[in-house]
């Protein structure tokens, strides 16, 4: 659907197109250049960065993300991601 209910979505809004995208340009790792959920499918895009910051930030995307860094400060890095929708946690 498309939001409004009246019809498939297309592009990579649409599930199908999304999978068959993935699985060619599917990233090595989780947090870097991963937007969906491998568990839960949730979008880890968050609100646009306006755009008189942008500069100020290391993304090309435009947009915050919503995936959480777990941090261990034994080892002064971040250690997994966590999906803030299913709780998932997935090794760096």
């Amino acid at each position: 659907m498309n939001g409004k209910g009246n019809g498939p979505t297309k592009g990579y809004n649409n599930k199908a197109y999304r999978e068959n995208h993935d699985a060619i340009f599917k990233p090595k790792r989780v947090g870097v250049g991963t937007r969906y959920c491998p568990k839960c499918d949730a979008d880890w895009r968050g609100k646009p960065i306006p755009r008189e910051h942008q500069h100020l930030y290391a993304t090309d995307t435009g947009y915050f993300s919503r995936l959480i860094g777990q941090y261990d400060m034994n080892q002064d890095r971040t250690t997994s991601w966590l999906c803030p929708d299913c709780g998932a946690t997935f090794p760096r």
